[in-house]
């Protein structure tokens, strides 16, 4: 205890009235409420907080502890251990950081990114709000590929799995489907993962396919009209 403490055993700063001076300030309350709460009910107690040590340093320990009642059935004595989880603690911050800053990126990113096992389950997908996906977000969990889309596409797309398999190489599938009665053209990366796993990045590529669309069949009007007419361009 005194070790956590930052403190040499035996050391006189830390007695039973000035124990609660080395919870963290803003800890304080909750921690001495826990410990009340515990003792009136009866409970185990456990508890996550923050200590500052003399030198100002913060660490966050876990205390559990026990009450002993007397034969009155009035609390005797507080038994407990405290454990240093720093450590811990620091890893879940960066983890909980990292998540919130991959979410964030991915609300931003305009594509789909469906996460498949090696069989064409969907394991995970990250769509941006407005998003109209073929299916409601919840049936898409755990379902097989085959059971969302069209025989053509999701044998476009296990295919793909196979060949980014085999070659070792990400994949770019293209296919259309029609959603909400209208005609949808996509791209689909796929990318194997470190765990065996195939990542789908999805984009709407309609607009480009259509405009792409519209630039050949203006070129074949002019190739007809000037062939038509006896016409010759330069």
């Amino acid at each position: 205890f005194y070790r956590i403490l930052g403190l040499s055993p035996g050391d006189k700063r830390l007695n039973s009235e000035s124990v609660r001076s080395f919870i963290h300030p803003e800890d304080r309350k909750n921690t001495i409420q826990a410990i009340n709460n515990a003792v009136k009910n009866k409970t185990p107690y456990k508890h996550k907080q923050r200590i500052v040590r003399p030198d100002g340093t913060v660490r966050h320990i876990l205390a559990k502890g026990q009450t002993i009642y007397d034969a009155d059935d009035n609390p005797k004595e507080l038994y407990g251990s405290i454990q240093d989880i720093t450590r811990h603690k620091n890893i879940e911050l960066k983890l909980k950081n990292s998540q919130e800053k991959t979410q964030a990126l991915l609300e931003a990113l305009p594509d789909v990114m469906i996460l498949y096992d090696k069989h064409g389950n969907h394991l995970e997908i990250h769509a941006p709000e407005y998003y109209q996906l073929v299916a409601p977000h919840d049936d898409h969990i755990g379902n097989n590929i085959d059971k969302l889309l069209p025989k053509k596409v999701y044998e476009k797309i296990k295919k793909g799995f196979a060949d980014c398999e085999k070659t070792k190489e990400n994949q770019i599938v293209e296919y259309s489907q029609t959603i909400m009665g209208k005609l949808t053209h996509f791209e689909s990366r796929i990318v194997k993962t470190d765990t065996d796993n195939f990542l789908c990045v999805i984009r709407d590529i309609t607009e480009s396919e259509n405009a792409e669309k519209k630039i050949l069949e203006n070129e074949q009007r002019l190739r007809l009209t000037l062939e038509a007419g006896e016409f010759g361009s330069w």
